[in-house]
């Protein structure tokens, strides 16, 4: 999320928000964690074969 200041902020503020919604509930708030995550990866390695695909 260096390469991606946005992303990085909705990640900050989403933490915020799953911490405040599941005080007692690690479990919950880790899997909106990674549910993020999961979907911001997905967007970068579209991006990165999009690249390498128009460089070939």
């Amino acid at each position: 999320m260096s390469k991606t200041p946005r992303a990085a902020e909705h990640y900050s503020s989403l933490k915020l928000d799953l911490a405040a919604h599941f005080p007692d509930d690690m479990d919950a708030y880790i899997d909106g964690k990674n549910r993020f995550v999961q979907e911001t990866e997905q967007k970068a390695l579209a991006w990165y074969r999009q690249k390498g695909s128009s460089q070939g």
